[in-house]
């Protein structure tokens, strides 16, 4: 006899949430808010619990949603956790209760801007890199979003959006024309706005002047190489800063500033354009001390020469960098005062051979047109239409003499009629005598006699025009200079 089995009986209990977000399995970041979602089998309102430890214990995030309203954004944890645990709680009865699966909570990757980060200055309507860095577990392939701001944040605009490569870490942006000293600019993750970061203080935009240099040539008056550019009428300027090259390619260190409302031409005491050709740049200062970028070099002229057959003289130099050279002019004559020009050739060349030099004592200089129009600002004399090279001489005495030199006095100095020109060095033979302004041209030479200067030669300068000249000297055996100012 077959007995038949009776059904045993269960129980169908119906949890009072279903929990459908986040998924078992889902990774969140560190401080990303957090959807979750549910059904309700029962109208209740509902409490959400947040657990980092797989159940053991809970936090509440939220209290009292609506039972129409199944689901809610909470404040993603800022600790790391693999064993995430959604509880919804009836709000009214702690005892009913569902939980969801097991997620996790990672760290958050880290987007950093480094540029600008605050107290830049930019120049408007100019290009420049928005660098930054972004480090941890990324996102699947990251947009990183790029805004800027010109009132220190109140109002935002889009720079625009760029794909994230780990190997490019630079977004290229144009400054706008208007100008502002409260910029800011910020950078987000496009799908995780919350990874971001932004400048950590403001910087400004404004209009920096482009600065160049008109010219560099050698100064007659002097034997130092000149700078020459053009005043520019910008705020930003409180002092005009020469920069020369030094031993190392590239590398270039202040030799003098000259003040904004000052004569914008510089002399480099420590050149020596006889030694080498020499490269400038120009730069300037703000009142706060900032130095700012350069334009493009110049390069003076530097004259080299050697003997060939009998009275032939082979001439070489480097060429003239910084503008257009057309053509090179060659000049030479028996003093430094005293120089014709006796060729020219292209200036695609750096060399000439004079065949028709006369015996003895010469000097040779070579000159270029400068197509520039260079006015420094302030200066009492113009004169800046041609860059020249150093006066290179067969003389072994050479161009100076400085023992001689520094035994020659000229007083009063400034001078107004007259100047009093004496040497204590004993000079042997005739000496001529030129007074040079500052722009290399002699007004007048006289030829002394051997012991005039030992004396006191007395120098009518009442009918010179007030500025800068320089005394040359030169004698069979002895040269000198030496430098005074005429007042008025």
């Amino acid at each position: 006899m077959v007995r038949e089995s009776l059904p045993i009986p269960f129980t169908v209990v119906v949890p009072p949430f279903i929990i459908y977000e986040p998924v078992a399995g889902s990774a969140f970041y560190t401080g990303q808010p957090i959807r979750v979602g549910w059904d309700a089998t029962t109208p209740a309102d509902a409490n959400i619990e947040l657990s980092l430890d797989n159940g053991n214990t809970f936090e509440t995030v939220a209290s009292n949603i609506p039972s129409n309203i199944p689901f809610a954004v909470i404040n993603g944890s800022a600790t790391a956790s693999g064993n995430c645990v959604i509880k919804i709680v009836d709000s009214n009865d702690p005892s009913s209760f569902a939980l969801s699966q097991v997620f996790r909570i990672i760290n958050a990757p880290v987007l950093s801007l480094i540029s600008p980060g605050g107290g830049e200055l930019l120049d408007n309507d100019s290009t420049y890199s928005i660098t930054f860095s972004y480090s941890g577990e990324l996102p699947e392939n990251p947009l990183i979003s790029f805004d800027f701001s010109a009132d220190n944040g109140k109002n935002w605009n889009s720079l625009g959006l760029f794909p994230y490569d780990e190997n490019q870490t630079a977004y290229q942006w144009k400054t706008p024309v208007t100008i502002s000293d409260s910029c800011l600019v910020r950078i987000s993750d496009y799908s995780f706005p919350f990874i971001s970061d932004s400048s950590q203080s403001v910087f400004a935009i404004k209009e920096i002047p482009a600065l160049e240099i008109c010219m560099v040539s050698v100064d007659q008056g002097s034997s130092k190489n000149l700078v020459v550019w053009n005043r520019v009428d910008n705020d930003l300027i409180a002092s005009y800063v020469v920069l020369k090259e030094t031993n190392e390619a590239n590398v270039y260190q202040e030799v003098g500033s000259v003040l904004k409302d000052s004569v914008t031409a510089l002399v480099d005491p420590g050149s020596n354009p006889r030694e080498k050709a020499t490269r400038y740049k120009l730069s300037f200062r703000d009142s706060n001390g900032t130095l700012y970028g350069t334009g493009k070099l110049h390069q003076t002229i530097h004259l080299a020469i050697n003997q060939g057959v009998g009275n032939i003289w082979n001439l070489f130099w480097t060429p003239y960098a910084g503008f257009p050279v057309i053509s090179y002019n060659i000049y030479r004559g028996p003093e430094p005062g005293n120089m014709q020009l006796i060729g020219t050739v292209s200036g695609n060349f750096t060399s000439y051979t004079d065949l028709y030099a006369e015996p003895g004592i010469i000097y040779y200089m070579i000159e270029v047109i400068n197509p520039n129009n260079c006015n420094p600002a302030g200066g009492k004399f113009a004169g800046y239409g041609s860059s020249i090279s150093n006066i290179e001489t067969n003389n072994t005495s050479g161009l100076e003499d400085k023992r001689l030199s520094a035994n020659l006095s000229v007083y009063p100095n400034p001078a107004t009629d007259k100047i009093s020109i004496r040497s204590t060095e004993m000079i042997k033979g005739k000496t001529v005598l030129s007074v040079v302004n500052s722009i290399g041209k002699v007004i007048e030479s006289v030829e002394l006699e051997a012991n005039d200067l030992s004396q006191g030669y007395s120098l009518d300068t009442e009918g010179l025009s007030p500025g800068l000249y320089t005394i040359l000297l030169r004698g069979a055996e002895v040269a000198g200079s030496a430098k005074f100012i005429k007042s008025r």
